[in-house]
């Protein structure tokens, strides 16, 4: 059921992804991004924190280690002692973290989720006081502290304090600071911005960082009797080992960490738009596999999200049905420059049905553009979903009420795809309204049935009030005269309907006994009809 849970919200992505109209999809993925993030993306969230937290976790105790026992290469094997403990220790520990700020911003959007993937400002706009600003400024402050960890690990914790901590004040905590004295790193700051995930912009910092750390091992390494070691290898090994992994910690942590907090903040209306000029470039690639919703699911979904904020839509549609506008006003109408216009003539044609069909055979063949020619595709299937779904199973038990045809399969042709067959009157081609007679049509000649047509399981239709021939399986004379049937066999041998010829062949004919007709009149009847004519007992005789 299209209002039950999440699945409007399905109709509304599969629409996005398959329409052809643009502004109506940014109208969409509008809608569909105020929505809160679901439990897939949730999970995709969480799981990213913990393979950052075990990745961070285990390269900071990788670094350490090595730094401290600088093993031989044949002693690498008691740095990764207990490695498998650190990464469940580190996965855990970003798992959780991550899921309890997700809990406590409480309600996180898909626009502010996918701001945090896709290629947008890391900077947040907005008062300097504040403290999500004031933290995004200071997302240096776990990579300085990982950063004095692991120099008070290996060169000892006051050489630490007095070297790394002035540092990593300018470098990360005061922003404005690092900009002045750092004119190449602005630029770059400024240049990758940006980035996806804010991996290159982590990147950057992670770089900076392990070098510094890399020159504070070589240049500290004699002085410092800690280590024990003289070896230049060994110290320019212990140095490149943990100037690497800093590194590696800085594209780990620097630049997720900004995209984090820009979830608790406000989205700036740049970055929306650029969300949704992302996603409409992307369309092709997204959800290729569904298949487009049938246009009275869309209609559903649209008032179960909302129903004001597509009330134009529903108003111009609701008018133009209730009208009976002609199709070829609503297949000019599908170009016009409003929205809500052009998208309530796709669904007027689509209720039209076959009667629509014959008005868009020059959209289809491309004379007004390829953009016309999909948007006359998608009416044309859409329309033939539709008469499969109500007419295809009991495809000859639907009668046409005007002509009195059964329903029959019509095929377009529709360029550079599979023809399309929809469902409708074999004469006029209407498919909308029929009359259900499963059992069979009679052709009855009374001159006493007081009305034109009896429905029921068995449909029963007064030839004296049509006088034209039509689809039928049986025939009954019960009150006629010799004119009248004289009359109604030339129909049916002049009846130029081949489908109807062939069909005449076997159909039966029955004559109550209180019908009195001459010699001539029987010979035409049994000429008429190969089946023969037989004498059944009226119900009043």
């Amino acid at each position: 059921m299209v209002g039950s849970g999440r699945s409007w919200q399905n109709v509304l992505w599969r629409e996005w992804r398959n329409s052809e109209d643009r502004e109506v999809a940014r109208r969409l993925l509008d809608r569909l991004l105020r929505e809160p993030i679901g439990w897939l993306a949730t999970l995709v969230t969480v799981a990213g924190g913990a393979v950052c937290g075990a990745m961070g976790w285990v390269l900071f105790v990788l670094a350490v280690g090595y730094a401290r026992v600088q093993p031989a290469r044949d002693e690498w094997p008691l740095v990764w002692r207990g490695v498998g403990a650190h990464v469940a220790l580190g996965a855990l520990a970003g798992g959780v973290v991550v899921a309890v700020y997700l809990l406590l911003l409480k309600r996180v959007t898909r626009l502010r989720w996918v701001l945090c993937v896709v290629w947008q400002p890391l900077d947040i706009p907005g008062n300097p006081r504040d403290w999500r600003r004031r933290l995004v400024a200071h997302t240096g402050f776990l990579y300085g502290v990982c950063g004095l960890a692991l120099l008070g690990s290996s060169l000892g914790w006051g050489f630490a304090l007095a070297c790394g901590l002035p540092m990593w004040w300018i470098l990360f905590t005061q922003e404005k600071h690092g900009d002045r004295v750092f004119h190449v790193l602005r630029a770059a700051r400024w240049r990758t911005h940006r980035a996806f995930l804010g991996l290159p912009y982590g990147a950057i910092w992670g770089t900076l960082g392990g070098a510094l750390v890399w020159l504070l091992f070589l240049s500290t390494a004699r002085a410092n009797h800690d280590l024990g070691y003289d070896a230049p290898a060994v110290v320019w090994d212990a140095a490149v080992a943990a100037g690497g992994a800093y590194a590696l910690l800085g594209l780990l942590v620097f630049g997720p960490a900004h995209k984090a907090i820009a979830l608790s903040c406000d989205v700036p209306a740049h970055a929306q738009e650029a969300v949704i000029a992302f996603a409409d470039a992307s369309r092709p690639l997204l959800l290729w596999w569904t298949p487009r919703p049938r246009p009275c699911d869309l209609e559903v979904a649209l008032r179960v999200a909302g129903e004001s904020e597509w009330a134009q839509f529903f108003h111009r549609l609701g008018e133009w049905r209730a009208q009976g506008v002609p199709p070829d006003e609503l297949v000019r109408a599908l170009s016009r420059s409003t929205w809500y216009e052009r998208l309530a003539a796709r669904h007027a044609l689509v209720s039209l049905g076959g009667e629509g069909i014959v008005h868009l055979e020059g959209l289809l063949r491309g004379a007004y553009g390829a953009y016309a020619q999909r948007v006359a595709a998608w009416i044309v299937r859409s329309i033939g979903r539709d008469t499969a779904a109500r007419l295809a199973p009991h495809l000859h038990a639907h009668v046409c009420p005007r002509c009195l045809a059964r329903c029959h399969t019509h095929w377009v042709t529709v360029p550079g795809q599979r023809p399309v067959a929809y469902y409708g009157c074999r004469s006029c081609r209407q498919t909308r309204e029929f009359l259900f007679a499963p059992e069979g049509v009679v052709a009855v000649l009374d001159r006493r049935m007081s009305v034109p047509v009896l429905p029921g399981r068995t449909l029963y239709v007064n030839w004296h009030a049509r006088r034209a021939v039509f689809d039928f399986d049986r025939v009954e004379i019960r009150d006629a005269d010799d004119d009248d049937v004289e009359r109604f066999c030339i129909q049916i041998r002049e009846d130029t309907d081949e489908v109807r010829r062939r069909h005449y062949r076997s159909v039966r004919c029955a004559v109550w006994l209180n019908c009195e007709f001459s010699e001539n009149t029987w010979r035409i009847l049994n000429a008429t009809f190969a089946s023969g004519c037989t004498l059944v007992q009226g119900p009043g005789a």
